[in-house]
Parts: C-alpha cells; structure tokens; sequence
C-alpha cells in the first residue's frame, strides 16, 4: 500500500487547518482521516493528486466545518447538561437543608433525613458538578484570551 511523503501530510494539514477548525485535536483527526482515505484512494493506482482530489469531492465543500459544528454542539450539551444538574441540585440541597433547619427547630419528625439528604446532594452532587464547570470555564477562559486570570475574578 503506498504512503504519503511527508510533503503530502503537510499539504492536507494545512488545507484542514485553512478550514478554520478550532479545536487543534478535532483537526488532527480530521488531517488522520484525510490521509488514510487517501493513501486507500493510492492503492488502487491514483496519484497523490488524483485521490486527493476524490476525497474532497467526496468530503464535500462544507463537510468539515460541519463535523465542527457537530463536535462543538455535543461538548456544549453535556456543559449545558452539568450546569443543569448543578443549578438543580444546589437548589433541592438549600431547600431540603432549609426546611430540615425549621423542623429541627419546631422538633417535627423528618429533620434528620432531610438534613441527611440535603448535605449529601450538596456535598456529592452540587460541589463536584459546580468545581468541574468552574474549571471547565477558567481554562476556557484562559486558553480564549491567553492570559491568566483566577477563576474567581
């Protein structure tokens, strides 16, 4: 099976990256799957140009800038998701812990499991999801601006 000078490698790289994609590793993966399609296009006795070509009129004009847009909807969902599940968590534990604390103090029975409840929503739940999502946004922050700032500013 023929493969690809290193010349054709930096060839493709370039044109996926002229693409403006903005995640370094979903290029990298791209440039990967363009050069074995390619090198698969060369084994059946195409040139590096000929198949080349075959490949991008086979990935389409707009094809990888779509795949991005995929790929940046499905991260964004599953932060959209722990920001959900940290939103509501923060709030059933305050609530529970809220209402623990009146019927702790007016001796209603139930005090206890709430409190129990409410601390362990806080304290697995909520804390985990709100420090990933804290991290989540500082070094996206940090990498957007290239600077460094604490999260906490």
């Amino acid at each position: 099976m023929p493969e690809l000078s290193l010349r054709d490698i930096n060839q493709i790289v370039l044109d996926v990256r002229s693409q403006e994609i903005v995640f370094s590793h979903l290029a990298d993966e791209l440039a990967d799957h363009i050069c074995c399609d390619v090198e698969h296009e060369m084994g059946r006795g195409l040139s590096f140009t000929e198949a080349y070509q075959i490949v991008k009129d086979k990935i389409g004009h707009r094809r990888i800038k779509e795949i991005q847009e995929e790929t940046l909807y499905a991260v964004d969902t599953k932060y959209r998701n722990m920001k959900k599940t940290m939103k509501i968590s923060a709030i059933a534990g305050t609530v529970l812990l809220g209402f623990a604390a009146l019927f702790k103090i007016m001796h209603w029975p139930g005090a206890g499991i709430m409190l129990t409840f409410g601390g362990l929503s806080l304290a697995f739940v909520f804390l985990p999801s709100a420090l990933v999502v804290l991290w989540k946004e500082h070094t996206t922050r940090r990498s957007s601006f290239f600077t460094f700032r604490p999260f906490w500013l």
